[in-house]
């Protein structure tokens, strides 16, 4: 093993140059716009005490163009012994040296607000111009990361730095294809698809109105933002039955950058014909009220037992298209398996049998929610089927091989 004397440990310690490392008791203060940006600069920049966000999407580029910012850092308590400092700030896919208090020696995309100044304040202010940290045009149609330096130095003895980095997104997602908006009661569903955009990047905004409507028209326009599926349903009391509403989708990513609008598709919400008013409406004289089979299972309408049926048809089953699918087939079937069983007693109590848990299912899935009701019901189908092979391998135990 070599061993080295401390005076030879600290010549090689001088021409390896000083060490870097973060700056102590370092604190990001705020950005504060200059002239016409005071005030005006979004929450994304990250802006105020501590912020560690950072962002400039394509709306806020055509806002900053040609202006600037005041950052402001500050170190507190500050180091002992003489130090200088030097801000600087590189757009996407430039650097600054960060080795001493002079960046500006280097070729390149850096820019030098200061360099070599003594450090005797705890808070400096420099300032930033927009167009170069963003470096691209607003139409780049660009993504990348643009770094805000803070060097300090203590000549031939030690380098420290911070960065802050600001993500510039100039890149619109991809608008999605609009392909289905279906009315209902005071209501519509809109289902589109979106084969381009990550499903993790995005969400998406359903843009209506009375009238057709263009991107540089939405302030007054009725939306629902924040959506995370490919379909929603917009229920609003300002949705009226027999208007007629143009409606438009968009996507919007992590920096919200809005792409597009979809295509228009249109809808006029009607008033519902539950499947009993239409019966009626056809002629039918039937008294069951809305539950043909219910009837005459019991010989009775069955008021309570079939006001949970109406609820549960309505704020369940119509909610979806398999559900109102299900309520059409039951009214167009449903009269004729009820005259079917009406004058046979043991058909009417095995229909008895079978719609006694339906109800208290309808009844469970009304009072905890459909989503959780549909999550209960499969898992009492699961324990069931687990319960049946318990008992069928416990019953074939028990059964001797010759019998089998």
């Amino acid at each position: 093993m070599i061993r080295r004397s401390p005076l030879v440990l600290v010549l090689i310690g001088m021409l390896a140059g000083p060490a870097s490392a973060a700056i102590p008791n370092f604190g990001f203060n705020g950005i504060t716009g200059v002239g016409e940006l005071d005030g005006q600069l979004d929450d994304r920049l990250g802006i105020s005490v501590n912020s560690t966000d950072h962002v400039i999407n394509i709306e806020d580029c055509a806002v900053y163009a040609g202006g600037s910012a005041d950052w402001s850092v500050s170190i507190s308590p500050l180091p002992s012994g003489d130090w200088q400092y030097a801000a600087a700030y590189a757009p996407p896919n430039k650097t600054c040296a960060t080795s001493d208090a002079n960046p500006e020696a280097v070729d390149g995309g850096c820019v030098v607000p200061r360099a070599q100044r003594e450090l005797t304040d705890t808070t400096v202010t420099f300032r930033v111009a927009f167009d170069e940290l963003m470096g691209e045009t607003c139409d780049s149609d660009t993504e990348g990361t643009a770094t805000v330096y803070f060097i300090v130095e203590n000549p031939s003895i030690e380098v420290n730095y911070e960065t802050i980095d600001v993500t510039v997104d100039l890149s619109a997602p991809t608008a999605p294809v609009l392909t289905e908006v279906v009315g209902g009661d005071g209501r519509f569903e809109v289902t589109w698809t979106d084969d381009v955009n990550d499903p993790a990047d995005v969400t998406y905004t359903v843009y209506w109105d009375e009238t057709d409507f263009t991107s540089d028209a939405l302030s007054t326009v009725s939306h629902k933002s924040g959506i995370d599926t490919n379909s929603v349903a917009i229920e609003s009391s300002s949705i009226e039955n027999g208007a007629t509403y143009y409606v438009r989708v968009a996507a919007v990513d992590e920096a919200d950058n809005v792409s597009v609008l979809s295509d228009t598709l249109s809808v006029t919400p009607e008033a519902t014909t539950d499947f009993w008013e239409g019966y009626v409406a056809q002629g039918g004289t039937d008294p069951g009220g809305y539950c043909f089979i219910a009837t005459a299972a019991w010989g009775t309408p069955m008021a309570g037992e079939l006001d949970t049926l109406r609820h549960f048809r309505d704020d369940v089953l119509m909610q979806s298209a398999g559900g109102r699918a299900f309520v059409a087939e039951y009214y167009r079937w449903g009269r004729f398996a009820a005259a079917w069983i009406a004058d046979k007693p043991v058909l009417r109590a095995v229909a008895r049998v079978f719609l006694t848990p339906l109800i208290w299912i309808a009844k469970l899935m009304l009072w905890i929610g459909p989503f959780a009701g549909l999550f209960v019901l499969g898992a009492g189908v699961m324990g069931l089927f687990a319960l049946r092979r318990r008992l069928v391998g416990r019953i074939l135990r028990d059964v001797p091989m010759e019998a089998r």
